[in-house]
């Protein structure tokens, strides 16, 4: 009897264990993928074709179409997964039964009582594997809580962030050689900080230990419509990943998409490109024998051949079976990493905050740094900091901690939460709880007095702001001189790249002198990565340019990125001045960003989705564009010229103090197309002058013809006298205002181009500021892109007269 109690109470004691167990792994969320594997998880979140979750305070990825379900942990899934550790524990317990057996058969004696009672622990739990086995068969299968993305057959998707990290875990694996069975993994690591790239902790595994190493990998550049999406990789060095929209599946299609880009490489020479190559990713993994010196395209030939002799190595440039491209970045730097370094405030803040400590309780001295409209600011904090102190240190008195915390100390929590809204590393005297009634206390302050604080931000960051422009306005001026010579360069060499941007652009200098060289806009140029988007504008006699991709970035592109050339034909009767002036707008909305850190259309942007999307259901209805290009334009440029107007007026200041010495290429460039703008502008003059009937005779065309803007609108002006000394003047002298009012515009902005040119030929090394470099290129830009019937501008109403200075609104005007 007393066994039995005893063989009882031990399952009693079993059972308690096991529902202890379980009970922390019941109803916790899992993944259950299609390959049958089951993953607890602590919480998920799906990011594009990706469910992220975390586990054990890890962050791990998986496909969205590898997922069955997600659903809650039930007591027979639990089963299922512990039978899954049970039998593979006792595959190992046979394996190692195995070898025992053999050594001990070799024995001259029997087995010891030893050998057979591990023989006897190790079968044990192998006699749980049918009873495991039958709970499994006996499980029931739950409906999916959520549907899973169907499954993806090889080159039929384009491949996402995932296959690409899967990509660079097997040429890790390659490169260890290790064979493909070696078990492999990877996860995000959660350190990296926030606006930064993702970086990947890759494992492969080798016999019982895990090898690591990193890689860097994100997005680069926004999504641009038809182009490849490319991403940014650091592997061993600097790489671009490019995917193309369609997947690639021939080798020799592949060759052949790498190649048709070198024309314009060839084209462009000796400015920088980069441009796809087998060897960059081939060479890490297979070394072709070639001399110290030869050239780079020689060797990407002899791997070209090589591959087609071991087509087997082919794998090794494809993602989800579609060949993908990739670009060697190692020896130059991204443009838009270097514009982004200098209009990064988060440190300079953090700096600027506690550097000046002292001015939390000195309003006089707030003033005197931030200025007198911030002067109220300074006194507002004082007393917040005043009464966060006193609450505080009556807190800790009551907790018996008054001595362990220093004044310093609170003040140091102060500028923290002023910062980031949290107080730091707690003092170690202090308790959890201690530490988060301190926090309470700024948290509770803080909110009552919001305005303060968010107005004290404000001032710190517009005083940050400009202090990092006046130390960085050297290297500003550079980069946007840098910017307009390649401009430069695109119009003398005849082609349009149509997909420029900092993302897109490199910085070719000596690595050695980096950033040092960014000083001098003579020490470094600006090259291209990809030439995907770019064509030649100059076609042989007698035939048209060659179609280009359609599509573009919407902070840089334009409606005309997104319409063949036939309809730029029709439209414009020169579609590759338009083509050229797609360069000239992202040029413009980059010398923007590089002089202020933002974007200059970035309202006007969010109407290109749903331009291209018009676009193409046109296309598909094989209905005519020109209707459609006519309205989607003026819908365009009309908010484009209102958004440019705001930002040039709130950026004024900071634009004027950028000054940029223009390389003579540029400067003949700016008088090439201000003279066509101006032969432009006179010929809608005559046409206005003789479309009207106001001034009927031949005498007074001609005397309007030759008038200045300052004579049209004396003649304005005395029309309008005359209409408010008679209330009811009659529709023809409105009209006649309308017509006078529009002339007078058109005479202002064909006077301010013939200045600007006689201002540029007049000096040796023009200069220019950003505020008039943007103006000049802004309204160029606006008469190449949008017909005057189109824009509709000034005739609409009469308006008030305009005046001669006013720059943003001639700037806006065709």
């Amino acid at each position: 009897m007393r066994k039995w109690q005893i063989l009882l109470g031990a399952l009693a004691l079993a059972g308690v264990a096991v529902a202890l167990l379980a009970r922390g792994h019941l109803n916790r969320d899992i993944i259950q993928l299609k390959n049958g594997r089951i993953i607890p998880v602590n919480r998920v979140w799906e990011s594009g074709a990706d469910l992220f979750y975390e586990n054990d305070k890890e962050i791990h990825f998986v496909s969205l179409a590898d997922i069955q379900s997600i659903e809650k942990q039930s007591l027979s899934i639990w089963l299922r997964t512990a039978g899954d550790q049970i039998t593979s524990f006792a595959d190992r317990s046979v394996n190692t039964l195995n070898t025992m057996a053999q050594r001990s058969l070799g024995l001259t004696r029997p087995p010891s009582g030893v050998h057979w009672f591990l023989i006897g622990a190790l079968a044990f739990p192998i006699g749980l594997v049918p009873t495991v086995r039958w709970v499994r068969r006996r499980s029931t299968k739950k409906k999916p809580v959520r549907p899973a993305a169907p499954a993806r057959e090889p080159g039929t998707e384009m491949p996402n962030r995932a296959d690409v990290v899967r990509f660079f875990l097997g040429l890790y694996r390659q490169q260890l050689g290790f064979g493909p069975d070696a078990p492999t993994d990877f996860i995000q690591l959660p350190s990296a900080p926030a606006g930064t790239n993702p970086i990947y902790d890759l494992r492969v595994k080798n016999g019982g230990e895990w090898i690591r190493r990193r890689m860097t990998l994100g997005p680069l550049g926004e999504d641009s419509g038809s182009k490849s999406k490319c991403y940014y990789v650091i592997f061993d060095q600097h790489l671009v990943v490019k995917i193309p929209p369609k997947p690639i599946i021939d080798f020799e299609d592949y060759v052949a998409s790498i190649k048709k880009e070198r024309h314009i490489v060839d084209r462009l020479s000796p400015k920088e490109c980069i441009v796809p190559g087998v060897s960059v990713i081939l060479s890490r993994i297979h070394h072709l024998p070639s001399q110290p010196n030869s050239p780079p395209d020689l060797l990407e030939e002899k791997y070209i051949a090589w591959l087609r002799k071991a087509p087997a190595y082919q794998d090794y440039l494809k993602i989800n079976g579609t060949f993908v491209f990739f670009m060697d970045l190692s020896r130059y730097y991204f443009l838009s990493h270097i514009i982004d370094s200098l209009h990064d405030l988060a440190d300079p803040i953090r700096s600027e905050i506690n550097s000046t400590a002292d001015l939390i309780r000195y309003p006089a001295k707030f003033k005197e740094r931030y200025g007198e409209q911030n002067e109220s600011v300074g006194f507002e904090i004082r007393d917040l900091y005043h009464q966060c102190e006193a609450e505080v240190r009556q807190l800790l008195k009551n907790a018996g901690k008054s001595a362990a915390v220093t004044p310093y100390r609170t003040q140091v929590w102060f500028l923290n939460f002023l910062e980031k809204k949290d107080i730091g590393e707690p003092d170690s005297t202090l308790s959890g709880q201690i530490a988060g009634e301190v926090a309470s206390v700024f948290e509770r302050w803080f909110e009552k007095y919001r305005e303060a604080v968010e107005a004290y931000l404000a001032a710190i960051r517009s005083f940050t702001a400009r202090l990092c422009l006046e130390q960085n306005r050297q290297i500003i001026s550079g980069i946007v001189a840098n910017l307009l010579d390649l401009l430069a360069w695109l119009s003398e060499k005849k082609v349009a790249m149509r997909d420029l941007k900092p993302d897109n652009l490199l910085v070719a200098g000596d690595p050695q002198n980096y950033p040092a060289f960014l000083r001098s806009a003579s020490d470094y140029s600006l090259g291209f990565i990809d030439v995907e988007t770019a064509v030649n504008l100059c076609a042989a006699e007698g035939a048209r340019i060659k179609q280009p991709l359609l599509g573009g970035t919407p902070y840089y592109a334009t409606p005309s990125h997104l319409f063949p050339n036939s309809t730029l034909q029709a439209c414009f009767s020169d579609p590759a001045w338009v083509l050229h002036f797609q360069d000239w707008h992202a040029v413009l909305v980059m010398v923007f960003n590089a002089a202020t850190g933002g974007l200059l259309f970035d309202r006007t942007a969010k109407l290109f989705s749903d331009i291209k999307n018009r676009v193409s259901e046109a296309m598909h209805q094989r209905a005519p564009l020109e209707p459609l290009m006519e309205e989607v334009s003026r819908r365009f440029w009309r908010s484009a010229a209102t958004e440019f107007r705001a930002k040039a007026k709130a950026h004024e200041t900071a634009l004027r103090s950028v000054e940029v010495d223009l390389p003579k290429s540029v400067k003949a460039l700016f008088v090439q197309v201000l003279q066509r703008d101006i032969a432009s502008i006179s010929e809608s003059v005559r046409q206005l002058i003789d479309g009207q009937k106001h001034f009927s005779s031949r005498e007074g065309r001609e005397q309007l013809q030759k008038s200045s803007h300052q004579r049209v609108c004396r003649i304005l002006k005395a029309l309008r006298i005359k209409m408010q000394l008679d209330p009811s003047a009659p529709e023809a002298l409105q009209a006649t205002e309308r017509f006078l009012n529009h002339l007078a515009v058109l005479k202002a902005l064909m006077e301010r181009k013939s200045q600007i040119i006689s201002v540029l030929e007049g000096m040796k090394a023009p200069r220019l500021n950003a505020h008039e470099l943007l103006l000049l290129m802004f309204n160029s830009v606006l008469k190449a892109m949008c017909r005057e019937e189109w824009y509709a501008f000034a005739e609409d109403s009469p308006g008030p007269l305009l005046p001669p200075d006013d720059e943003l609104s001639l700037a806006t005007t065709i």
